[in-house]
């Protein structure tokens, strides 16, 4: 395998032997796209090799930028294999596949306000909890958790930051904001101001007092001790955020074990299809969702490719399981009614479910193969093929 190193500087990025990009020449988006630009040229390299060349120790935030938006950016949208020295890669990768990230790093886009009558004093002067005019901001969807975390900084003099993050928790049902949770790590005094009467629905880590009608929290915060304030929406219940969050986690982690679809060897589509059966999951309800997987098929089922269009996610995902099995399942009976999809290279791996039956469907480029959890009779045309239970048997080659 050959592969290119990109060295990341305090002054500059090095990329190969030659191409040097500085930091000081532009702005931070302006330097993505220039990065961007040169990794696309590079030909007859098959994995890129990111290292932190003393670019952390100086301008950590930058190095933030550089690892947790700009990575996940050039591997979706640019498909590079990038590994990044000192960070566990297959980790990376897999976070990849269950994220949605939007920011103003690889471009423009509208910063967002998840507190919207939440303040921050800073040296006297009152701020809303939202990212400073031309400060990088990220936006994780996580389908894992099917939780929204917002990261910015706040710049303090003497290059010193202000980490906040703003971790939001819904409802598995209705897609409804259950909790929520401010962070701030730095090394700076910290006081928050919020409206008074979510007194008795906040739990915090800092000092509680009221002040001109409002709620103050404060502390002296450090990267080792941040200042932490949940809020519950509808009450204290007596868990901790972490407890609700894992509760919710718990509900996503049964959905995905029934729609999930896997695919070994085309990462775009397979993060594209879970981003579709998750927006659509938030939509219509799981119920909903699983009726429209098994209706017949159209012309635009499994277009899901290019998602630059998300207005049509319903359609791209009807009868999609019928279309990837070539057939749906009737009176606890498989009924194959065309070629299902094998694919070109690789496998693909999902789930049929009823009431009674759960099927494990297994695709490469030469067959079908299922494993029922009991003993199953798929109907072919006039021929009738006997799955035993728990075993993979084939029901169609190519």
């Amino acid at each position: 395998m050959k592969s290119m190193t990109v060295r990341f500087t305090a002054d500059e990025v090095l990329i190969g032997r030659h191409e040097k990009l500085g930091w000081d020449n532009q702005s931070v988006l302006g330097m993505y796209h220039a990065v961007t630009a040169t990794l696309q040229e590079i030909t007859g390299v098959d994995r890129i090799n990111l290292v932190n060349d003393g670019l952390q120790q100086t301008c950590p935030m930058r190095w933030k930028i550089v690892t947790e938006i700009w990575v996940h950016a050039w591997i979706v949208r640019c498909n590079l294999n990038i590994a990044v020295r000192g960070l566990d890669n297959g980790q990376l990768h897999e976070t990849v596949l269950w994220t949605r990230r939007t920011s103003n790093a690889i471009a423009p886009a509208v910063a967002p306000n998840v507190l919207p009558d939440w303040s921050l004093m800073i040296d006297g002067e009152r701020l809303p909890i939202v990212p400073q005019d031309n400060n990088p901001w990220l936006t994780v969807e996580d389908m894992r958790w099917g939780c929204q975390l917002t990261n910015f900084a706040y710049e303090m003099r003497h290059r010193d930051y202000l980490d906040v993050q703003i971790s939001t928790v819904r409802e598995f049902e209705d897609n409804s904001d259950v909790a929520k949770r401010l962070t701030i790590a730095g090394n700076h005094h910290v006081v928050v101001t919020l409206p008074l009467a979510l007194i008795d629905d906040i739990v915090t880590t800092g000092r509680l007092s009221r002040a001109h009608r409002r709620l103050v929290v404060s502390q002296q915060v450090t990267p080792e001790r941040p200042l932490k304030i949940s809020y519950y929406l509808d009450g204290r219940t007596g868990l901790s955020f972490e407890q609700v969050a894992l509760q919710k986690r718990a509900r996503w982690q049964t959905f995905w074990a029934r729609t999930d679809v896997q695919i070994s060897a085309d990462h775009n589509w397979q993060r594209n299809i879970r981003w579709a059966l998750y927006r659509t999951r938030l939509q219509l309800g799981e119920q909903k969702l699983y009726e429209l997987l098994l209706q017949p098929a159209t012309d635009l089922t499994g277009s899901l490719h290019n998602l630059t269009n998300e207005t049509d996610l319903e359609e791209r995902l009807t009868g999609f399981l019928s279309w990837l099995t070539g057939g749906c399942v009737i009176n606890n009976e498989l009924c194959l009614t065309c070629q299902p999809k094998l694919p070109a290279v690789g496998t693909i791996a999902w789930t049929l479910q009823n009431e009674h039956l759960n099927i494990r469907c297994l695709a490469d480029n030469t067959r079908l193969r299922i494993r029922p959890d009991a003993p199953l009779c798929v109907q072919t045309g006039s021929e009738c093929i006997k799955c035993p239970r728990q075993r993979l048997t084939t029901i169609v080659t190519r």
